[in-house]
């Protein structure tokens, strides 16, 4: 790799970690990793090249770990191909810190692992699936996990990949996915629903003549139908938000500190006064810019860590593993960064979130986390 270009990407990295990166300076540093080798990236960085003392990624084993599942799992498309060069820019990065001590650690921070023997084997969880329970208006439920594809009830047929509904009576229900699940599902319109693990959507089974309107919780992506006559409107909270033919995600968990809408793609107008534009999220008044592809990242198969403390870290765990967190003791101070693959065993989740001064116990569905 040329000097200059060594310099030109390390001025880039900082800028990128920092997150004030022009958008054109983004498209420039991920141009330049595409044509330089990760041997080659890794000579010149240093950890003066990084914004915050406190902010915790992988050491460089469990780092190495993360790419070499990337690379065996790369599949063509544009979030997964931006994900995965998000996810080798990291591993080099901390292989190139090796031997420092710490890996966006302060220097007198412990970097242990987990504790022995507390998970693994028997005393492992899996990771989430797809699965889901459907529950009529008229009472019925149908737990989706365990039945068998075609005619469900009138209007509502299983596939392979989704929940079909159709039907020209009208008809209320509500499918939920628990902890450990996730489910798509296609409304009568067309338009198609994602939900994360812990989520609701109601719905009719056929709209009307006039708005389409759905309620969710917890964390939905939308793929809506544009039809200008009949808006789309989602309820989630307190939150209104009403679509015009459009891709977007919207993160209401009850647990969360905020409702989150992203825009990906189109637009949306919310409350009757805020307009998005693709790549904006709205939360409490007030827009932002943001990552589409971090904002979405659970639907690429990852967990996504932005200088996130380590509640806020267990609370995806904790809906994708089906469990319930406890905390012993004060927590460290210290950010997560990253991302972590969804399809992975409870323990290797939280080895590759080793080295953080935390220990780790499970007890059933019960993760207990001590500070050291």
């Amino acid at each position: 790799m040329r000097h200059m270009d060594q310099e030109r990407i390390s001025l880039l990295l900082r800028k990128y970690l920092q997150k004030t990166a022009t958008p054109a300076e983004r498209a420039e540093f991920f141009s330049l990793l595409d044509s330089q080798s990760i041997e080659g990236f890794e000579d010149g960085i240093t950890p003066d090249d990084f914004p915050d003392e406190h902010l915790i990624t992988l050491s460089e084993a469990s780092s190495r770990k993360i790419l070499n599942q990337v690379l065996e799992h790369h599949q063509p498309g544009r979030i997964r191909k931006m994900r995965w060069w998000r996810a080798a820019a990291a591993a080099a990065v901390l292989a190139a810190l090796a031997g420092s001590a710490a890996y966006f650690i302060h220097p007198n921070t412990s970097t242990g692992t987990l504790a022995a023997g507390q998970i693994g084997g028997a005393n492992d969880r899996h990771p989430g699936h797809t699965g889901a329970t459907l529950t009529l208006s008229n009472g019925h439920t149908i737990v989706l996990d365990t039945a068998h594809n075609g005619q469900l009830a009138s209007g509502f047929t299983k596939t392979a990949d989704a929940l079909q509904v159709n039907d020209a009576t009208p008809l209320y229900a509500t499918l939920t996915t628990p902890a450990g699940r996730q489910q798509k599902v296609a409304l009568s319109d067309g338009t198609i629903a994602w939900l994360n693990a812990g989520s609701s959507i109601t719905f009719p089974s056929s709209f009307g003549k006039g708005e389409r309107r759905v309620t969710i919780t917890g964390e939905v992506f939308f793929d809506i139908v544009r039809d200008a006559y009949h808006p789309f409107i989602v309820n989630a909270g307190h939150d209104e938000i009403r679509d015009l033919g459009t891709r977007f995600n919207v993160n209401a968990y009850s647990d969360e500190p905020s409702i989150r809408t992203t825009l990906v793609q189109g637009k949306v107008q919310i409350n009757g006064r805020y307009i998005l534009q693709p790549g904006e999220q709205y939360s409490e008044g007030q827009i932002r810019k943001v990552d589409t592809d971090a904002a979405t990242a659970w639907m690429a198969g990852y967990f996504h860590f932005e200088h996130d403390d380590i509640t806020t870290v267990m609370r995806q765990i904790a809906r994708w593993y089906d469990l319930s967190v406890s905390y012993e003791g004060k927590m460290p101070p210290q950010k997560f960064g990253g991302d972590i693959q969804r399809n992975l065993m409870l323990s290797e989740v939280l080895e590759l979130l080793g080295g953080t001064g935390i220990d780790y116990q499970l007890q059933g569905n019960k993760l207990i986390i001590k500070s050291r």
